[in-house]
């Protein structure tokens, strides 16, 4: 899923989202035939607002807990 999911610079509205003082969310994922590089600013603040950012969340929060198991 996080494959098809756009870049905050891609999405529609992508500039409006923004914050003051936060963090930005770089994804970089690749394999043998695609890659991608996906960033987005503040997200967790701005799940109720696209779906995008919340699907990215939880994609922070699965790679977190399997980085957890791993330690």
């Amino acid at each position: 899923k996080i494959w098809q999911q756009p870049s905050q610079s891609e999405m529609k509205n992508g500039g409006s989202y923004g914050c003051v003082d936060g963090y930005s969310l770089l994804i970089e994922m690749n394999n043998k035939s695609k890659y991608k590089f996906s960033s987005y600013v503040c997200p967790d603040f701005h799940v109720s607002k696209d779906t995008t950012f919340q699907n990215v969340v939880n994609f922070k929060q699965k790679v977190g807990e399997l980085i957890d198991k791993i330690n």
